[in-house]
């Protein structure tokens, strides 16, 4: 006898095509579906989703309680201790204290209390980012996210922006943005050290697989071939392990090798787009500011960045020149999609308001492509049609009305940029 099939919801993706799906489950990372003809559900981050119907399922299945455990996920148990010296210690336990002492802990360092000392003691709930130092956060939320595709580097990257370690959340979306070109060799070789991680169980050396994960990817090549060579040693006695190393540290001898100025631009382009996506993600800056920043600092950012990571001195122009002379022939794509009324007609809506209520992918996409028509060069703009109202404007409803469109906002189309 066939289960019983519940409501059904018509759902359109980011490539515009549209299903009708089941709604299995929901929470604040993304929704389970079950498409027609497809028995097995499947699972979609919200961002893969357009931007609209993404709020429409999020407002409808996920619950408040839901959002306030997923917060929750930041909160680790701890403890409030005043002592009589008039102080006050927020922290976790450690273990291992003697007899007539407590050890408590938190991002500033260790704290060793007298048991006498003790005035009055509270039991808490400590932020994930108060409690521990950041290479123990990072650790924390690599161990629980596991990440190995591009959307789960995605999703650690917003976790470490919710943690407040802003400069960490950039370097897990720029390893996102290189696994969505698995052709490069850099993505191959960081491909291996992630099925490496995946396969171990020892949380010391999955950590160090993965501090040499992020030194390969900030360029720091020798620096990542000696974390290779820590990580051989943990593993003296798995010779598969050591097989994918070896191949590993060849990769990282030839990326050492390869020509500077191929390499800056790759990064430039890598690097830009984590710092866009970190910024998207940032709930805390208005639209207003968001904009400043991609037309008056991203770039002055940018290449500070790169002056710094190939070590040249900030007065040196190279890092420009060779930004400027980029292969011409390298065109790229990329569509404002839902947040193209903000550029074509301004207008329509009040920014500030749309800003603070639409989904991440959308500000992203708002961002990139300020950045795009600001700093980089536009070789021309096209439109395609709006993947939500099918390029009429205009959406039907059940009473045979027709509204709006709140993707384009009735202008039928999306702003397409072809650029290099």
């Amino acid at each position: 006898m066939q289960a019983q099939e519940g409501p059904k919801e018509r759902v359109r993706f980011l490539d515009g095509k549209s299903e009708l799906c089941e709604v299995v489950s929901a929470d604040a990372d993304g929704v389970t579906l079950r498409l027609s003809g497809i028995q097995q559900p499947l699972r979609f981050r919200w961002w893969q989703l357009a931007s609209e119907d993404a709020a429409r399922l999020r407002d409808a299945q996920l619950p408040r309680a839901a959002v306030k455990a997923a917060e929750a996920e930041f909160l680790v148990p701890g403890y409030r201790i005043r002592s009589s010296d008039d102080k006050v210690y927020e922290g976790v336990p450690v273990e291992g204290a003697p007899a007539g002492q407590v050890w408590l802990k938190n991002a500033e360092g260790k704290f060793v209390i007298r048991v006498e000392s003790i005035l009055s003691r509270e039991d808490i709930k400590v932020d994930l980012a108060r409690a521990y130092a950041p290479d123990e956060v990072v650790g924390i939320l690599v161990g629980r996210i596991k990440p190995r595709t591009a959307e789960d580097y995605d999703l650690l990257g917003m976790q470490l922006i919710r943690a407040k370690l802003q400069a960490r959340a950039v370097a897990a979306f720029r390893v996102a943005e290189l696994l969505r070109h698995p052709e490069s060799a850099e993505a191959r070789m960081l491909g291996e050290l992630i099925k490496l991680r995946e396969r171990i169980d020892d949380l010391a050396v999955r950590k160090a697989v993965f501090q040499a994960e992020e030194q390969a990817l900030a360029g720091e090549y020798d620096a990542a071939i000696a974390q290779v060579e820590v990580v051989e040693k943990l593993l003296g006695d798995r010779p598969d392990a050591l097989a994918e190393l070896k191949r590993v540290r060849t990769q990282l001898q030839e990326f050492r090798g390869l020509a500077r100025d191929e390499r800056i631009v790759m990064e430039g382009y890598r690097a830009s787009e984590a710092l866009l996506k970190s910024k998207a993600m940032d709930h805390g800056v208005s639209f207003a500011a968001a904009r400043a920043w991609v037309e008056q600092k991203l770039f002055v950012e940018l290449l500070d960045h790169l002056r710094s990571k190939f070590n040249f001195s900030p007065e040196d122009p190279t890092v420009q020149r060779v930004w400027e002379r980029r292969p011409a022939d390298a065109m790229l794509k990329h569509s404002y999609d839902a947040a193209s009324w903000v550029v074509l007609r301004p207008e329509l809506r009040e920014p500030e308001g749309w800003w603070k209520a639409t989904d991440d992918r959308t500000r992203y996409e708002l961002l990139k492509g300020l950045f795009i028509e600001k700093h980089l060069t536009v070789l021309r703009a096209e439109q395609k049609s709006c993947g939500v109202c099918g390029g009429t404007g205009l959406l039907e409803q059940k009473n045979s009305t027709n509204t709006m469109c709140p993707s384009c906002q009735g202008l039928k189309g999306y702003r397409v940029l072809i650029y290099r």
